[in-house]
């Protein structure tokens, strides 16, 4: 697939991106949509199970980092009261590859639960009971951390 076939926001990041031209773009259809994707492999050593998944769907984009992702539209809504990050796509794909924001995860008997993107130095609130295990993952590496979680027992 070329860049010819993209829609204004992977032709944005890929200029901004250049060096990501070397990954493939990939169609995905799904029931009612179609849409391009670009999948960032993560850096060489990274315990980053998925890498940064971008996809255009229309005028929405989803940004998906390791467990968690976020739909926004594009081009961008100003939201006045509310930071960048979590209404400029392109603005929260540069704050994860600077590992301000970071992607954590929680578990139950080893299956995924739930799945959030929030600032580097936010604490977790993944707001689902009885999670046993978080995993937490920055593109650097800098924040990425499992947590075992240690269950209360009522009398």
């Amino acid at each position: 697939m070329t860049s010819n076939n993209i829609g204004p926001f992977l032709a944005v990041i890929l200029a901004a991106y250049p060096e990501w031209e070397k990954f493939p773009l990939v169609e995905r259809i799904g029931d009612g949509w179609q849409g391009i994707a670009l999948t960032i492999e993560p850096p060489e050593g990274s315990d980053i199970d998925f890498g940064l998944d971008i996809e255009e769907v229309g005028n929405e984009v989803t940004i998906s980092f390791d467990y968690a992702h976020l739909h926004m539209q594009w081009p961008p809504v100003y939201q006045e009261a509310v930071d960048p990050i979590w209404w400029d796509a392109q603005v929260l794909i540069a704050a994860i590859l600077a590992d301000r924001i970071v992607a954590s995860s929680g578990w139950i008997d080893g299956e995924l639960r739930a799945g959030s993107l929030h600032p580097s130095e936010a604490p977790v609130e993944l707001l689902v009971p009885a999670l046993e295990h978080i995993r937490v993952r920055s593109w650097e590496g800098t924040f990425s951390r499992d947590e075992g979680i240690v269950q209360l027992q009522h009398p």
